[in-house]
């Protein structure tokens, strides 16, 4: 990954994480940080944290990626260390909030959490398999229309999820590769 920055929560010198309140403070400290650093990646590590109740997960996670496709646009947040209280709870705010996010589960492997259908994780998977790839070479890994895929693209982008660069297509028009964020 390129541009990374790592947030760790522990340093709030807590292991339980929970209310609204706290989630809010949290929340602007973890974007003030993120906006500061100039960095396109943020790894929200989560070592340490036992518990993460369901409303400051809401409260600082689920709006934190709501907020991807809008004034953070271009912007990606990681999640890392997650322990399965906590990864249950993320996930579960996550899901009612129609987000997922990606989660690093060791060097060279990832998962996803939250609300994700099949046909865009494995959109996903492919992106990231190749580290970039344009539409029509997805469309024709995943045997489908540059539509569909287009569609799934734009997903992915208001999610945070890959990082796109514009180029010229063979037939001179404009063009969008598209980048996994786990280089």
């Amino acid at each position: 990954m390129n541009s990374i920055y790592t947030f760790g929560l522990i340093k709030y010198g807590e292991k339980k994480l929970w209310g609204r309140e706290k989630a809010k403070r949290i929340r602007e400290q973890i974007l003030e940080y993120f906006i500061t650093s100039g960095k396109e990646t943020l790894i929200l590590d989560l070592t340490a944290i036992d518990l993460v109740d369901f409303s400051f997960a809401t409260e600082a996670f689920a709006v934190l990626i709501a907020r991807l496709s809008k004034e953070l646009s271009g912007k990606h947040i990681v999640f890392s260390n997650l322990a399965p209280l906590v990864r249950e709870n993320i996930g579960i705010a996550l899901e009612k909030a129609d987000l997922c996010a990606l989660v690093l589960e060791g060097r060279n492997s990832w998962s996803l959490i939250g609300k994700c259908s099949e046909p865009i994780a494995k959109t996903l998977e492919y992106v990231c398999k190749l580290k970039s790839a344009d539409t029509p070479t997805l469309a024709r890994l995943l045997n489908t229309n540059v539509h569909a895929v287009n569609n799934r693209l734009k997903v992915l982008m208001s999610l945070g999820l890959v990082n796109r660069t514009k180029t010229t297509a063979p037939s001179g028009g404009k063009q969008y590769v598209y980048h996994s964020i786990l280089q």
